[in-house]
């Protein structure tokens, strides 16, 4: 999943084709044909969005009876927010092509992004028919509510030795929701141990390298950097921010602010970690990497990273007031975003650590490389927390009053006071439509997909209460709290090393 390495590798090959020289012509035509498809999707996945359109514009003609194509063109409308015209390909492309199985799957996630699931349910029930395996997606779109052969078929795949531990794993995440449905807490909550052990064996996580990289950025943004830079950032109120531990409330935030007439929600997007990653190139201190390479960082190199900003949001909207941006980790970068951004609006939500713990646990997250490798192990969900509590307690002594806490809680008791509040600290004249946030037409490509189709709902609080036996290791990390890495724990982690698990994280 290192898309900009393999991108690297792809558009070498294609620019020396010395490696094909013994092919014939036809064999040589069709593997530089296909690379070039490859080329624009590793481009959508490293973000290079505009790259992939150019390149994919190019092949237009060629590819104009390549199904693959529509399929990779569909992937570049869903990025770039134009699910409706990836639905109106793909839905063309299943006309032509009804045994694509992969053409069903990426039209029921643009239509379930739309919030049109009954439609979504349908092409799911398409690919059951197709594919035995689809009984988890089958399942999913039912609302989890399964009978008991789906329930078997859905054991079957969990312990299937001809499948991947992913697919392994993807099966015993639907599998556990479905018995939770049931109310059969102690089977779910053995089923969910299993799955998040297949997909632990997958993946390569330590929780030390996001304290290790939380203890530099705590170092480094102290009061004196702060009075150094303070007032200059970029004066731009338009981008607004909405950050937290994932599963906190960050979607259902976004849909609220985005159900208003001046403000677009863009999802969640990487540029604040990708600028992190570029000031070691653009900071000219000996090539030291973030947060390091802050201490040196002047006004004029701020402001072109939070410009740098702008024209990535203006690339989405380019017309509305405000862009809300809800990627949770930005937790990570609120030194900067208020540095670079002195006049923008900074969320954060809070919520209970043990419901926000289990929420986390109970998610097959697409992304499991990166940071989001914690949520697959109790403890390791309980240190990130800790991370989370001890930066944000440190951003909001540096910026008293610059972000406004919202209470995931609070806001699903009484909605209706605490999202006016919520609107007024973004600056935005009252809309009713903001209490509606359900018929929100955006779309949404998170785990929260479903949820934020709903009214607000309680079932959710004090969910944790259910599985209170099975959370010891996540209760016994939140007990310890926020503890630092003593010099042998830190290793080789120093001023000039990049500060491990911030660069990790690709849009």
């Amino acid at each position: 999943k290192q898309s900009h390495k393999a991108g690297a590798c792809l558009k070498a090959w294609l620019e020396d084709e010395a490696w094909l020289s013994t092919h014939e012509e036809e064999p040589k035509r069709l593997a530089l044909k296909q690379l070039r498809l490859l080329l624009n999707q590793t481009r959508i996945k490293a973000g290079f969005l505009q790259a992939a359109q150019e390149g994919l514009e190019l092949d237009a003609e060629e590819f104009a009876d390549d199904p693959m194509y529509s399929l990779i063109c569909a992937e570049l409308y869903v990025e770039q927010n134009r699910a409706e015209e990836a639905v109106e390909l793909l839905a063309q492309t299943i006309e032509n092509y009804p045994g694509l199985i992969q053409a069903y799957h990426q039209i029921a996630s643009a239509l379930t992004s739309l919030g049109r699931l009954e439609e979504a349910a349908k092409y799911s029930e398409s690919i059951t028919s197709i594919s035995p395996s689809a009984v988890v997606q089958h399942v999913e779109n039912h609302g989890y509510q399964a009978d008991d052969n789906e329930l078997k078929a859905l054991r079957e795949l969990l312990h299937s030795p001809l499948l991947v531990a992913q697919s392994r794993a993807s099966a015993g995440f639907t599998l556990h929701k479905a018995l939770e449905k049931r109310k059969d807490y102690d089977a779910a909550f053995e089923v969910l141990m299993e799955a998040n052990g297949l997909v632990k064996e997958t993946i390569d996580f330590h929780w030390k390298q996001h304290r290790k990289a939380t203890q530099d950025v705590i170092q480094v943004f102290d009061k004196n950097l702060v009075a150094r830079l303070k007032g200059k950032g970029l004066s731009s109120e338009r981008p607004i921010f909405v950050v937290g531990m994932p599963r906190s409330g960050t979607t259902l935030t976004e849909q609220i602010i985005s159900s208003h007439s001046q403000v677009f929600g863009a999802g969640e997007l990487g540029w604040m970690t990708k600028i992190t990653g570029l000031m070691k190139k653009v900071v000219d201190v000996e090539g030291q990497p973030y947060p390091f390479a802050m201490a040196d960082i002047n006004e004029f190199q701020l402001k072109s990273a939070g410009q740098y900003y702008l024209d990535k949001i203006a690339l989405l909207n380019n017309d509305a007031k405000h862009v809300v941006d809800k990627m949770p980790h930005n937790f990570d970068h609120v030194g900067l975003i208020a540095l670079a951004f002195p006049n923008a609006k900074i969320i954060q939500l809070d919520r209970d650590p043990l419901d926000n713990g289990i929420s986390n646990y109970q998610q097959n997250f697409a992304n499991k490389m990166g940071l989001m490798g914690f949520a697959f192990d109790l403890e390791w969900i309980g240190e990130m927390i800790n991370d989370h509590d001890e930066l944000m307690r440190h951003w909001k002594s540096l910026f008293p009053g610059r972000i406004y806490t919202l209470n995931y809680q609070a806001l699903v008791n009484d909605p209706d006071t605490i999202i006016r509040e919520l609107i007024d600290f973004c600056g935005l004249p009252w809309e009713s439509s903001c209490l509606s946030f359900y018929d929100n037409k955006s779309q949404v490509r998170t785990a929260s997909i479903r949820q934020v189709r709903q009214k607000m709902y309680t079932s959710s609080a004090e969910k944790w209460r259910r599985y209170e036996q099975y959370l010891g290791p996540l209760q016994k990390a939140l007990e310890r709290g926020y503890v630092q890495l003593n010099p042998e724990e830190l290793g080789n982690h120093s001023r000039g090393v990049a500060p491990l698990g911030l660069e990790a994280r690709t849009q």
